[in-house]
Protein backbone atom coordinates (compact mmCIF):
# COMPACT_ATOMS: atom_id res chain seq x y z
CA UNK A 1 0.00 0.00 0.00
CA UNK A 2 1.11 3.59 -0.89
CA UNK A 3 2.23 6.22 2.06
CA UNK A 4 0.07 9.55 1.67
CA UNK A 5 3.62 11.31 0.65
CA UNK A 6 3.65 8.62 -2.63
CA UNK A 7 0.23 9.18 -3.25
CA UNK A 8 0.71 12.71 -3.34
CA UNK A 9 4.17 12.82 -5.47
CA UNK A 10 1.78 10.66 -7.90
CA UNK A 11 -1.24 12.64 -8.27
CA UNK A 12 1.37 16.08 -8.42
CA UNK A 13 3.03 14.39 -11.56
CA UNK A 14 -0.21 13.71 -13.11
CA UNK A 15 -1.34 17.12 -12.84
CA UNK A 16 2.50 18.58 -14.33
CA UNK A 17 1.38 16.44 -16.82
CA UNK A 18 -1.52 17.46 -18.12
CA UNK A 19 -1.12 21.03 -17.25
CA UNK A 20 2.02 20.75 -19.73
CA UNK A 21 0.05 18.83 -22.36
CA UNK A 22 -3.12 21.63 -22.11
CA UNK A 23 -0.43 24.79 -22.40
CA UNK A 24 2.25 23.81 -23.92
CA UNK A 25 5.72 26.14 -22.93
CA UNK A 26 5.66 27.69 -26.64
CA UNK A 27 2.11 29.24 -26.17
CA UNK A 28 2.61 30.53 -22.40
CA UNK A 29 1.39 33.45 -21.08
CA UNK A 30 3.23 36.76 -20.54
CA UNK A 31 0.03 38.61 -18.96
CA UNK A 32 -3.29 38.43 -17.89
CA UNK A 33 -6.71 40.35 -17.87
CA UNK A 34 -9.09 39.27 -15.48
CA UNK A 35 -9.64 35.36 -16.25
CA UNK A 36 -7.90 35.84 -19.51
CA UNK A 37 -4.37 34.57 -20.22
CA UNK A 38 -2.74 36.65 -23.17
CA UNK A 39 0.74 36.90 -25.11
CA UNK A 40 1.67 39.04 -27.53
CA UNK A 41 0.36 37.84 -30.72
CA UNK A 42 1.80 38.10 -34.58
CA UNK A 43 1.17 40.96 -36.36
CA UNK A 44 -0.49 39.43 -39.97
CA UNK A 45 -3.10 38.65 -40.86
CA UNK A 46 -5.19 41.54 -39.34
CA UNK A 47 -8.11 40.67 -38.14
CA UNK A 48 -9.53 37.15 -36.10
CA UNK A 49 -7.57 34.00 -36.61
CA UNK A 50 -7.39 31.10 -35.26
CA UNK A 51 -3.69 29.75 -33.56
CA UNK A 52 -2.54 26.66 -31.49
CA UNK A 53 -4.11 27.53 -28.19
CA UNK A 54 -6.19 30.08 -28.87
CA UNK A 55 -7.05 33.24 -30.77
CA UNK A 56 -4.87 35.78 -32.10
CA UNK A 57 -6.13 39.84 -33.08
CA UNK A 58 -4.00 42.04 -34.87
CA UNK A 59 -5.06 45.44 -36.30
CA UNK A 60 -3.14 48.13 -37.57
CA UNK A 61 -4.03 52.30 -36.83
CA UNK A 62 -1.22 55.05 -37.64
CA UNK A 63 -2.94 57.76 -35.73
CA UNK A 64 -4.55 55.82 -32.36
CA UNK A 65 -2.81 55.78 -29.07
CA UNK A 66 -4.15 53.00 -28.13
CA UNK A 67 -6.41 49.91 -28.62
CA UNK A 68 -9.15 47.76 -26.38
CA UNK A 69 -10.50 44.54 -27.58
CA UNK A 70 -13.79 44.17 -27.11
CA UNK A 71 -15.46 40.53 -27.23
CA UNK A 72 -18.47 39.80 -27.02
CA UNK A 73 -20.29 35.98 -26.74
CA UNK A 74 -21.59 35.16 -30.29
CA UNK A 75 -25.19 36.57 -30.57
CA UNK A 76 -25.13 38.49 -27.52
CA UNK A 77 -25.22 42.23 -27.23
CA UNK A 78 -22.94 43.83 -24.14
CA UNK A 79 -19.31 42.93 -24.57
CA UNK A 80 -18.59 39.53 -22.36
CA UNK A 81 -14.92 41.73 -21.44
CA UNK A 82 -12.65 44.61 -22.60
CA UNK A 83 -9.07 43.90 -22.35
CA UNK A 84 -6.55 47.03 -23.41
CA UNK A 85 -3.82 45.85 -25.30
CA UNK A 86 -0.85 46.20 -23.34
CA UNK A 87 2.04 48.53 -24.62
CA UNK A 88 4.42 46.27 -25.29
CA UNK A 89 1.86 44.36 -27.79
CA UNK A 90 2.26 47.38 -30.38
CA UNK A 91 4.86 47.42 -32.61
CA UNK A 92 4.48 50.44 -34.85
CA UNK A 93 1.04 50.99 -35.98
CA UNK A 94 0.13 47.25 -35.19
CA UNK A 95 -1.20 45.79 -32.13
CA UNK A 96 -1.39 42.37 -31.87
CA UNK A 97 -2.50 39.71 -28.82
CA UNK A 98 -2.94 36.07 -29.05
CA UNK A 99 -6.00 35.27 -25.81
CA UNK A 100 -5.31 32.06 -24.69
CA UNK A 101 -8.04 29.15 -24.20
CA UNK A 102 -10.61 31.15 -26.25
CA UNK A 103 -12.90 29.07 -28.68
CA UNK A 104 -12.73 30.88 -31.81
CA UNK A 105 -16.41 29.99 -32.68
CA UNK A 106 -18.20 30.70 -29.45
CA UNK A 107 -16.96 35.04 -29.84
CA UNK A 108 -17.41 37.96 -31.50
CA UNK A 109 -15.14 41.15 -31.58
CA UNK A 110 -14.47 44.78 -32.41
CA UNK A 111 -11.63 47.22 -31.42
CA UNK A 112 -11.99 50.41 -29.65
CA UNK A 113 -9.46 53.05 -30.55
CA UNK A 114 -8.32 56.24 -28.31
CA UNK A 115 -6.55 59.23 -30.50
CA UNK A 116 -7.15 62.51 -31.85
CA UNK A 117 -10.57 63.87 -33.06
CA UNK A 118 -9.46 66.28 -35.98
CA UNK A 119 -12.31 65.93 -38.73
CA UNK A 120 -9.94 67.93 -41.13
CA UNK A 121 -7.43 65.17 -41.25
CA UNK A 122 -9.80 63.14 -41.35
CA UNK A 123 -9.16 61.46 -37.60
CA UNK A 124 -12.72 60.17 -36.25
CA UNK A 125 -11.50 59.36 -32.76
CA UNK A 126 -14.21 59.45 -30.24
CA UNK A 127 -11.35 60.70 -27.59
Amino acid sequence: MATPAEVFEYVLLGLKQCLASKYPMSVGHTHTHGEFRMRYGHPLPFGASHIPGGVNFSIFSVHATSCTLVLFARGEPDPMAEIPFPDEYRMGNVWAMALLDLDFESIEYGYRFEGPRDLREGHRFDS
